[in-house]
């Protein structure tokens, strides 16, 4: 019996030294270290080859280059460029020499438009077509972000330590801390998956499997063979024959692999209606909220997989990859004559640009794989387990006193926490508060003066007078400009009919008339502004805003009918000196072409009348 008791106190040892090292010490409101210094780094693939992987990724975001974007290669598509464009520039070079030495080979460059039409659009589709998959697969796991930190913070903030029976409460916190520990490994479990990897050799995933019965647990990991130089230099290279299926462990598998997500969510769910079960989740709002983003969970789960095995369809990866090899290969041909031997250099960096658009959508048409611009999910992962660890750091034992803290009157009254009620003159009064607060609302007392000054801080600037003065200058600048224009345009005209025709000049005037109108449109505009530009008023930044609108558009339309009505006053009046018929026509453009401005007017009073509103 004391060999029993020993052994059942040395459990209990372990387990309490277990639950320490996870939960914070007497000074619980110490805050957690901060996620961006990951202090139980867990291993993933890629750190050993960190630094001999340049052109491997996926990218880390917390990196930073001071080399101009221009001339960064990490992330760059080059790599894959190499070879095609030594070949492109060996072609153009043969094609080049032959036209100039041997034979014309030249062709009408009308092909080099109707073809780069075509290239430009199959491009173009298959983009955004593949930044759409990879935006799509962004925000899925931003979802799982979300709903791993809500999913978490219900069990861990919400769910009782006691349950309804007689459980051991260290026995509940420990369930909770392995609820929050398989929220994590779903998140790793699915990057895994996504990539098509053994999860149970993965050294991030070992810690998740060791106490879960699951099919992927069971299964051994695939014997690795050596990689060679030359397989290596292929891939980075981009050469599709030098890379490996991402499947092809799971094709020769002989045992069944599982599903090592929906494993994990059966888990969660058993774990989560254990905890109702025991009535640690006696609110039903919190029950419907860890049901949900469990089912949020899933939904990831099932989107990330659509994106990654819904790819475009093949006949138009084909189609375009065909279209785009085709027209460079012909860009030689074409440029060729007009260029001459600067034809080669031309081939070339078309090819680089055509080449590494296309590239860039195959390479990040699946999102969740190994290439520098596919999505970090090794990060995402870390900083999953990270939010995680710093929900679990918290001591829910504390209660709410941390409210008591602070200035909750700031900036109406400096005293920290209640002695703003206990150090006034209305101690037993807690109404006290709600005075400060009906007084900032009603605009006297400490609180209306703060109302006033945010007001003159925020909604009446010092520099809005500026653009009603801008408003002002706009509509005479550009209203004058156009009746100028106007006025000169087909008064010249006017003088040179008059030295022909002297009786017909008062009849031809009318041009000149409607040109001088418009500057008179713009007066009136500027008048109206310049009325309530009162420096012992409040002039809001709303007032300035529909001013300089107000002026901008009188003034821009008055240049349109200005412009208007002197290219039709100048042709008018020569045409009125040989035929009179045309008079009536004249006139009825030159009305066509005023009412232009008068458009400008109208919108511009109506917006001058809603600066004056409160």
């Amino acid at each position: 019996m004391s060999d029993a008791g020993d052994h059942e106190s040395h459990s209990k040892a372990h387990t309490m030294s277990e639950i320490r090292e996870r939960i914070p010490g007497p000074h619980h409101h110490t805050s957690p270290p901060s996620p961006s210094i990951n202090a139980t780094h867990l291993p993933t693939p890629n750190d050993e080859q960190d630094d001999l992987n340049y052109f491997k990724g996926p990218r880390d975001l917390q990196r930073h280059s001071k080399w101009p974007l221009m001339l960064q290669l990490h992330g760059s598509i080059m790599p894959s460029l190499i070879l095609p464009l030594l070949l492109v520039a060996g072609w153009a070079t043969a094609i080049t020499v032959i036209s100039k030495k041997v034979h014309d080979l030249s062709v009408n460059s009308v092909l080099l438009t109707i073809l780069g039409f075509v290239v430009g659009l199959s491009l173009s589709f298959r983009s955004s077509t593949a930044y759409e998959r990879y935006a799509e697969g962004r925000r899925y796991w931003g979802t799982l972000a979300t709903a791993s930190q809500t999913l978490g913070r219900v069990i861990w903030i919400h769910a009782d330590d006691n349950g309804a029976g007689n459980q051991d409460p260290r026995e509940i916190l420990v369930k909770k801390l392995g609820m929050l520990k398989l929220i994590a490994g779903y998140a790793i479990a699915l990057k895994h998956t996504l990539r098509f990897e053994h999860c149970a050799s993965q050294p991030d995933m070992q810690p998740y499997l060791a106490n879960l019965d699951t099919f992927a647990g069971k299964t051994t990991a695939p014997t690795k063979r050596a990689t060679t130089f030359g397989k290596v230099a292929g891939h980075y290279l981009g050469l599709s024959f030098a890379q490996s299926d991402p499947r092809k462990h799971l094709k020769r598998a002989e045992e069944h692999h599982g599903n090592l997500p929906v494993e994990i969510l059966n888990h969660l769910a058993i774990g989560l209606d254990s905890i109702i079960a025991n009535k640690q989740l006696p609110v039903s709002i919190h029950q419907t909220i860890a049901y949900n983003h469990l089912t949020t969970l899933n939904d990831v789960a099932v989107g990330c997989d659509r994106v990654l095995n819904t790819p475009l369809p093949v006949a138009y990866t084909i189609a375009i990859s065909q279209i785009t090899f085709v027209y460079v290969m012909l860009l030689p041909f074409q440029l060729t004559g007009p260029l001459g031997w600067i034809a080669i250099p031309a081939t070339i960096t078309a090819a680089y640009i055509i080449f590494g658009l296309l590239f860039i959508g195959q390479e990040i048409e699946n999102p969740f794989g190994h290439d520098v611009n596919d999505l970090p999910l090794d990060v995402f992962c870390e900083q999953i387990a990270n939010d995680l660890d710093i929900t679990a750091s918290f001591d829910r034992r504390a209660s709410d006193h941390f409210l008591l803290g602070g200035t909750p009157l700031h900036p109406v009254s400096s005293a920290v926490g209640y002695t703003c009620v206990s150090t006034t003159k209305e101690a037993t009064n807690i109404n006290v508060v709600s005075k400060y607060a009906y007084a900032a609302k009603s605009g006297s007392g400490q609180g209306g003066v703060l109302s006033e000054r945010i007001k003159d801080a925020e909604l009446a600037p010092k520099f809005a007078p500026f653009l009603g003065m801008a408003g002002i200058a706009a509509a005479m600048v550009f209203g004058c400009m156009g009746a100028a224009y106007g006025t000169a345009k087909s008064g010249i005209s006017i003088i040179g009919v008059s030295t022909f025709q002297p009786d017909i000049v008062l009849r031809c005037i009318i041009p000149v008339i409607m040109s001088g109108i418009i500057a008179v449109y713009s007066l009136v505009i500027a008048v109206l502004i310049a009325d309530d530009l009162d420096p012992s008023k409040t002039y809001t930044l709303f007032s300035g805003t529909l001013h300089l609108a107000s002026g901008l558009t009188v003034g821009l339309t008055g240049i349109a009918a200005g412009y208007c009505i002197g290219i039709v006053g100048d042709a008018g009046v020569r045409a009125f000196m040989d035929q009179p018929k045309v008079y009536t026509g004249m006139v009825l453009i030159l009305i066509f072409a005023e009412v232009l401005g008068l458009y400008g007017l109208i919108v511009a009073i109506l917006l001058n009348e809603k600066s004056r509103t409160n």
